[in-house]
């Protein structure tokens, strides 16, 4: 098959040709996307608050972290005093936590350009980008919905008095719809594209 087959309707009004439902996967791709680099790029991955510390007697730790950075206050309970309230690099000290960090930017990667190569094809109405792009959606929400869970599981796997933190919703919630906006590109191209008007 020739690439002059399958390439769809040609159109000179650009975006204004092309069908609904690539239209709305291209909303959804965009919201999935934003609600992912919020995610990606706080540090509320996960948080501790008014634990007690297992090292120090009588202090209080509250504490949150993300994939980059974390931020610990240590306050001794009986006078209110603040020891320590710094933020730091979070350390790469278990296999697990370049691991996330790795999947949680290769997802951010591909389902950037998958997002890229989406509007491309819809603007050139031409459904081999549409299906790459798609294709890039997909792998790119799935790997960042893979390393989001590994790092919150494993964190809560080595210190249960964790809880999850609202990067991380931001960052599954954003894969998720990259999943729904790529599966609808996909979809786009069997669905309506071939009429495109």
């Amino acid at each position: 098959m020739r690439l002059k087959d399958i390439t769809a309707v040609h159109d000179d009004d650009g975006l204004k040709g092309t069908s609904r439902m690539w239209r709305a996967s291209m909303l959804i791709t965009l919201l999935g996307l934003i609600s992912y680099v919020i995610g990606f790029s706080t540090q509320h991955w996960c948080s501790m608050d008014h634990e007690l510390s297992e090292h120090m007697a009588g202090v209080e730790v509250n504490a949150h972290f993300g994939l980059w950075t974390q931020c610990i206050t240590l306050t001794v309970l009986f006078n209110g005093k603040v020891i320590k309230d710094d933020c730091e690099n979070l350390k790469n000290d278990k296999a697990w936590k370049p691991a996330s960090k790795s999947l949680c930017s290769i997802g951010l990667i591909l389902s950037t350009l998958g997002l890229v190569f989406s509007f491309l094809a819809g603007c050139r109405q031409n459904m081999l980008l549409m299906t790459f792009g798609g294709g890039l959606l997909m792998a790119g929400a799935m790997i960042s919905a893979i390393g989001s869970g590994l790092f919150v599981g494993k964190a809560k796997h080595e210190d249960d008095r964790l809880e999850p933190g609202y990067s991380v919703y931001f960052a599954l919630t954003g894969s998720g719809l990259l999943v729904v906006g790529g599966g609808m590109q996909l979809l786009s191209i069997r669905h309506e594209y071939s009429s495109i008007a």
